[in-house]
């Protein structure tokens, strides 16, 4: 994860130019930096949950508690996964078998790969 993390930001920085001029490998690259840095986090919350998460990871512990640590951990895992597929999508139709593509947002945030519409 930590690895796919760096390899993203060294295709945005080495492919700055292109993505200067194709919005699709640009947001794509961003949604992969980003997700990385997700996932990243999660794997790190995770090592800080083997630790702690038993005294400091649940609330309300006298009633069987909520384990925010564990859920926290879940979302980022998810936001993340979710954003790498659109990452690589962008960057499969973008960057190594250029389609006619653009990228969207639903609802304003929730970025996606709209295949055979052009920008």
């Amino acid at each position: 994860v930590v690895c796919a993390f760096f390899g993203a930001m060294m295709v945005y920085w080495r492919h700055s130019e292109q993505c200067k001029s194709d919005s699709v490998l640009f947001w794509g690259l961003a949604v992969l930096v980003v997700s990385g840095f997700m996932l990243t986090c999660a794997m790190g919350l995770s090592l800080v949950e083997v630790y702690y998460g038993a005294s400091h990871g649940v609330l309300w512990p006298e009633t069987c508690g909520i384990p925010w640590m564990h859920l926290t951990i879940h979302v980022l895992e998810q936001l993340g996964i979710y954003g790498y597929g659109v990452g690589v999508t962008s960057v499969e139709h973008g960057l190594q078998n250029p389609t006619p593509c653009s990228m969207e947002f639903a609802f304003g945030v929730v970025p996606y790969v709209a295949l055979g519409t052009a920008d």
